[in-house]
This record gives C-alpha cells, sequence and structure tokens, in this order.
C-alpha cells in the first residue's frame, strides 16, 4: 500500500474531505509532516467548496503552527459562508497565537471576546492566553466576569497559562517565536518520553510519575502520544496528562474526548482523569454531557463521575442520569463518586436525593448513596427533608454497610430529641452490641447543648461491656455527655470516673478537657474526687466573675463592667439589681433573701437572720438586731419603727407601738372595731387597692384574742 506521505499534497487535501474519519485524520497527519511546502496549498485550500476540506486545512493550518495562514483565518472567523465553521476557524487561530503575535491579531481576539456566541469567546480566551502579555492577561481579566461560567473558566485557565509564558520570558527564553509552545523537550522528559513508549508496565509508570511531576513543560510532548498507534502508550499518556492536574494537560485530554473514533476504554479513562482535573463548571459538564447516553455503561459512569465534579449544574444533571439509568455499575460508580464531593450546597438537589433514595436497588449503590447524603444533611437545618420514612426500610436491611449508614443518617440528621429514633437505636444496640462504638461515635459529633433525648443511650454506653481493650465506645459516650453539658450529663460522667478511680480513664481524660470557661464544670484537687462545680459568668460580657473582697463583705463581680452578682438556686448568678428582695447582710458572701414562714417577714436562708425593708427605701436593708427600735407588728412586710413626738409609730402606717416585754406591739383593739387605715394597709400589701381608692374590708378585723380565718376562707378587702 502506498505510504501517505507519498501521495501528492493536493489530493491528501482532497481526502480531508473523505467520508471515513481515519482517512481524515490520516490525511491531516500526512500534510502536516509535509512541514512548508504543505502550507501554501492548505491556506488556498481554506477557500474550497467542500466544508470537510475547509475543515480539515484549519485544523491541520492549527496543528503545524503555520502563522503565515493566520490572516485568512481572521477573514474565514468573521466571514465564513457556513456560519458553524467560523469557530472551527477561531479554533486554529487559538493554536496559532504566540507571545510576538502582531497587534492586529490582538485586536481581533479581544474583539472576539464579545461575540454573542460564547464557545467564541471561550477560543478568544484560550488563544489569549498563548499570547500571554500584559494586553491579552488585561482583556482575560475582564473577561472573568463573562455571564457565561464556561468563557470564565476558560479565562482562568488561559490567565493559568499566560502566567506559565510570562514566567518563561523571565527566564531570558525569548528567542524562539513560539517560546515553550514549540521548544525540543530536555533531555529528561526525551527520555521519559521513551519510557512512555515502553511495553514494560514498571518501566511506563515510573515514566508517568516523573513526567507528571515535570508538568507542563513536559504536557507539550506527551500530548502527541495521545494519538499513538499503541492503545498501551495512549492511556499512558492519558494518565500522564491527568497527574500534571494543570490547564494545559486537561484542554489536550478535551480534545482527545471530540474524537469520535477514539476506544471506549479509553473514553472512560479520560472521563475519569477530566473529574480530578482543574476544570470546573461547565467546561466538565460539557465534557461528561455528551457520554452520558453512551451504550458502554462504563463510559456512561465515568461520564457521570465527570459531570458530578462539575459544580451543581453538573450535578443536578448527574443525579438525574444515574437515577434514569438502569445499569447497577452506573449507580456504584456515580453514588461513590457522589459520596466523594458531595457537600452541604447540594441540599438545592434534596428532590433528586430523596428520588434516589426510592429507586436504588442494589446495596453498595444504597451504601454510598446513604454516606453521601451524610455529607450533606449533617448538620441538620430546618427545611431539610425527612428521611425517617425511607431509612426505616434501610435499618432493616440485610447489608451491614447500609444498615449502618441508615442509622448513622437517623442519629445524625435530627434536629430534635426523638423518642422513637432512641428508642430503634436501642434496638439495634440489643440486636448487635458491637453496633455501640458507631452509635458512641456518631453521637459524639452531633449530640447537642441540652440533648436529654440522647442522654439515656450514652449513659448505657459510657458502662459498655463490648468495649473493645482501647474504650473507644465510652471514650466517645463521655464526649457526647460532654456536648450536653447538662448537670445530669456531667454528674452522670463525674460518678463513672469516681467509680473508676484511675485518673487515666477515658471519662477522666475527657473531663479533663473541659474548656476552663465553662459554666458547668467538673474539676477535682489532687488525690480527692471529682466533684461538680459552677463558674458563674457575666449574663453582658461572658466572662467568669470574680469574688473580690472589701473586708466587709465578699462580693462577686464581673471583672469587665463591674456589675455584682449573687449566686441564687443552682449556683446560677443573678444581678444584684435583679434581686427579687434584696441581698442578706449577715453572711461574708452575700445571699438572696427569701419569704419566711407565712409571713412576708425577709430572711438569710443560711443564717435565718431576719431582714427589714424599709417601703421607701427598699434598697437600704437592715438587720432586725441592728434597729434601736425593732420593727413594727402592724404591716405584713415589718417596717422599721422610729421616734415621732416621743411617740414609737411604724414607718410606713405611723401606727403607734407600745412598749411591751419584747419591745414594742401595738395596743389591744376593741373586740370587732377596725378602723379606715387597718383596711387600706392590709389593701395596699395585698395589692388589691391603688392611690385614689378607699375601703373597708368585707367584715371586721379579727383581734388578737379571736381565733384567725379558717383556711379557703377569703379574707381580702
Amino acid at each position: 500500500m502506498t505510504e501517505m506521505t507519498e501521495i501528492p499534497i493536493q489530493q491528501l487535501i482532497d481526502q480531508l474531505g473523505a467520508p471515513l474519519a481515519d482517512v481524515q485524520q490520516e490525511a491531516q497527519r500526512a500534510l502536516a509532516s509535509q512541514g512548508q511546502a504543505a502550507i501554501a496549498p492548505l491556506v488556498r485550500a481554506l477557500g474550497n467548496p467542500r466544508r470537510e476540506v475547509r475543515v480539515g486545512a484549519m485544523l491541520t493550518l492549527g496543528s503545524m503552527g503555520a502563522t503565515a495562514a493566520l490572516p485568512a483565518l481572521q477573514l474565514l472567523a468573521d466571514n465564513d459562508p457556513d456560519v458553524s465553521l467560523r469557530p472551527v476557524a477561531l479554533r486554529a487561530i487559538s493554536d496559532l497565537a504566540h507571545p510576538k503575535a502582531g497587534r492586529d491579531l490582538k485586536i481581533f481576539l479581544i474583539r472576539k471576546l464579545g461575540d454573542d456566541d460564547h464557545f467564541v469567546r471561550a477560543l478568544a480566551c484560550r488563544a489569549l492566553g498563548r499570547i500571554a502579555d500584559s494586553d491579552a492577561r488585561k482583556a482575560l481579566n475582564l473577561a472573568l466576569e463573562d455571564s457565561e461560567s464556561w468563557v470564565r473558566d476558560a479565562a482562568r485557565q488561559a490567565l493559568v497559562l499566560a502566567r506559565a509564558h510570562g514566567a518563561a520570558r523571565q527566564e531570558g527564553d525569548t528567542d524562539n517565536e513560539s517560546m515553550a509552545l514549540v521548544r525540543a523537550p530536555s533531555a529528561e522528559v526525551a527520555a521519559q518520553l521513551r519510557g512512555l513508549l515502553s511495553l514494560d508496565v514498571k518501566v511506563q509508570r515510573l515514566a508517568i510519575e516523573r513526567l507528571g511531576a515535570i508538568g507542563d513543560d513536559a504536557a507539550l510532548h506527551v500530548a502527541p502520544l495521545l494519538y499513538h498507534d499503541v492503545k498501551s502508550t495512549r492511556r499512558a499518556a492519558i494518565e500522564t496528562l491527568g497527574s500534571m492536574a494543570s490547564a494545559l494537560s486537561a484542554n489536550h485530554l478535551l480534545d482527545l474526548l471530540a474524537d469520535d473514533a477514539l476506544e471506549d476504554d479509553l473514553r472512560a479513562t479520560t472521563l475519569h482523569t477530566l473529574a480530578h482535573s482543574p476544570l470546573t463548571g461547565e467546561a466538565l459538564e460539557g465534557a461528561a454531557r455528551p457520554d452520558l447516553k453512551h451504550p458502554d455503561r462504563y463510559v456512561r459512569a465515568a461520564a457521570t463521575v465527570c459531570a458530578l465534579h462539575g459544580g451543581s449544574h453538573g450535578r443536578a444533571l448527574a443525579l438525574k442520569t444515574i437515577i434514569d439509568d438502569e445499569d447497577e455499575w452506573v449507580h456504584v460508580t456515580g453514588f461513590q463518586a457522589l459520596q466523594d464531593v458531595a457537600s452541604a450546597e447540594d441540599r438545592q438537589h434534596r428532590r433528586l436525593l430523596v428520588e434516589a433514595l426510592a429507586r436504588v436497588v442494589d446495596p453498595v449503590a444504597q451504601g454510598h448513596l446513604l454516606l453521601a447524603l451524610r455529607r450533606i444533611f449533617v448538620p441538620p437545618q430546618q427545611g431539610d427533608p425527612s428521611f425517617e420514612g425511607s431509612l426505616r426500610y434501610f435499618l432493616d436491611s440485610k447489608h451491614d454497610l447500609v444498615r449502618e449508614a441508615a442509622l448513622l443518617l437517623s442519629i445524625e440528621t435530627t434536629l430534635d430529641s426523638n423518642p422513637m429514633l432512641m428508642a430503634r437505636v436501642r434496638e439495634a444496640l440489643r440486636e448487635d452490641p458491637r453496633r455501640g462504638a458507631m452509635v458512641a461515635a456518631s453521637l459524639a459529633r452531633v449530640a447537642r447543648e441540652d440533648d436529654e433525648g440522647s442522654l439515656d443511650v450514652l449513659a448505657k454506653l459510657l458502662r459498655d461491656p463490648e468495649d473493645g481493650p482501647e474504650n473507644r465506645t465510652q471514650r466517645d459516650a463521655a464526649r457526647g455527655l460532654m456536648r450536653i453539658g447538662t448537670e445530669a450529663a456531667l454528674e452522670l460522667l463525674i460518678a463513672c470516673a469516681n467509680e473508676c478511680g484511675e485518673g487515666t480513664c477515658p471519662i477522666c481524660k475527657v473531663l479533663e478537657t473541659q474548656p476552663a470557661e465553662a459554666e458547668l464544670r467538673a474539676t477535682r484537687e489532687e488525690g480527692q474526687s471529682w466533684r461538680l462545680v459552677v463558674q458563674p459568668r457575666c449574663s453582658a460580657c461572658q466572662v467568669p466573675l470574680v469574688w473580690t473582697d472589701t473586708k466587709v463583705h465578699e462580693e462577686l463581680r464581673c471583672p469587665n463592667c463591674q456589675v455584682e452578682y449573687v449566686l441564687g438556686s443552682g449556683q446560677r448568678p443573678i444581678a444584684v439589681d435583679k434581686a427579687p428582695f434584696g441581698l442578706c447582710l449577715c453572711c461574708k458572701r452575700k445571699r438572696l433573701l427569701v419569704r419566711g414562714g407565712r409571713d412576708q417577714t425577709l430572711v438569710c436562708p443560711e443564717t435565718k437572720e431576719v431582714h427589714i425593708r424599709p417601703h421607701d427605701t427598699p434598697h437600704q436593708i437592715h438587720l432586725l438586731c441592728d434597729l434601736p427600735l425593732g420593727a413594727c407588728a402592724c404591716c405584713a412586710e415589718r417596717q422599721p419603727l422610729i421616734k415621732v413626738d416621743e411617740k414609737v409609730l411604724c414607718r410606713r402606717t405611723r401606727r403607734e407601738h407600745l412598749p411591751d416585754a419584747h419591745g414594742f406591739s401595738l395596743p389591744a383593739p376593741a373586740v370587732g372595731v377596725t378602723t379606715d387605715i387597718d383596711a387600706i394597709n392590709e389593701a395596699l400589701l395585698g395589692g388589691t387597692l391603688d392611690i385614689g381608692q378607699s375601703g373597708v374590708p368585707l367584715r371586721p378585723r379579727a383581734s388578737a384574742d379571736e381565733a384567725p380565718a379558717s383556711e379557703g376562707e377569703d379574707d381580702t378587702p
């Protein structure tokens, strides 16, 4: 058979329009090998009436680096009668663009950034990235604001390439017109390229690793091997470009996907490689979309993986494809990839995810999907879908992976304590105590403050006899209780730690990790047992309160705002100005006064000392024992007695008190007589009378000699 290089150039040009893609590609390669002699005929072929010939001529001129063809290609990019060929001409121009391109070409490309076709704008970005001068970079920075993400991605990739060329120029490599685009490979690159051609797998793997480390300097020399005759070499070239993880190497792989003759297994490999490339968004989605309906299941699976890495829109497309595909391999591969890339942003695809739960039947795929849902919906948020009904089915699965993933998802996506869920967790623990470690680890991550629903489960796991030698279940259960942080949870931890008696037990280690600023915390002195203490905090500043000795008293104050506090019930701090009855004067550390007995007398709960609070100056509290005349006997909340004109009167009611054996008391009134002032005073103290009202009680006030009203009788005036 005649070698292609021996065929006349014009005949090769005619073969560019052959109906078989293989013949077209062979003709392009043969013309490129002709070098300078083929350029003029190819430029003339740009005016050939046959569409396929013009396409082949454009692409061949671009691959040859025939910059002399740029004016003709620019003309076609603007005026080719077949509008669909104008982007092809621009593609060839982008292949020919170089750092020493003329001003006219730069103006032409910058003008194309305003074209209505976003594919044209993306190609213009690619070409400007190869020019890489300051004007090109400025234009690319503007393209980063393009309305189409495809164009923005192309601009970002072009800027990466432009920076690489800029670095090359700084190193003094300015002699070659195309710089790094056409320079010969270094000795190291050439040696590793020979390694890629080797049939020895070990040699080939070593070459892939070393070329990947070299990066873009080797990419342009590896790319031609994508079309090598030996399949193993083509696969090695794909893996090498993928290991470089650069925009330049990714673009070569995109070009390879456009080859309809690419074998299915290499197409799948290329798609998997692109999924982990720097390409994002519409670039990856665009690469994957044509193969989502490919007849080969491995190609479809690889395309879904690629689309899943392509951002939000690509993820929605991939999820729908996976759900609608009936092949289990696509389900397994797709949901495994989703598990790797899923994030909280995928909540927007909740409808598709819930549908997937209902339709996927392969247990391995179900396990990957459930684990992906954990990454998306943990921690839970208001508005998340309820998985409770779906998860009941998976909790009864025969496959351990599915059951455990469903149990974890159930625990970690509940916003409120759920008795039914905790009952299911306890049932799961009874069925298989080995699940305790898994449940404890999960609750250690998601238990919330005051989550009493998890308390009894964690309490059981804290004393789990099935725990291994590393005590992981006990440690994680302790962490979960610490996250709950209630007094009951901490007291349980303290009790278990004291029972253990060893300072190195997991519970003790968890207790030692408590932050010093925690309001409720466990502490112990050296050689002593653990105990619960309250660390009071300022309600405004949220800093720990400190005791200040004023010689007379110790005051609990905020070191920042100096607000004084007093410890109330449960050692909770209360601001002094919010104390309902004031503070005692008898204790070194002040205490809240409380009502004593059945009357309204104020007493200290510690010493039982009676305190008197004047009605007109309620903040000036006095000890009863410090009042020279004592307190009255006429008011429910006793008031100080004062001396007026040699008479001893109640400070509030002005009723006269007479001396007796115990101090002063009211004179005994006549039987059945009650004055208006008695009724008014009692009504005022009882809160049933306001200023401006007056009256008498519904019945006379009982005398001191009469029996008090029976319990339940209403004596309100």
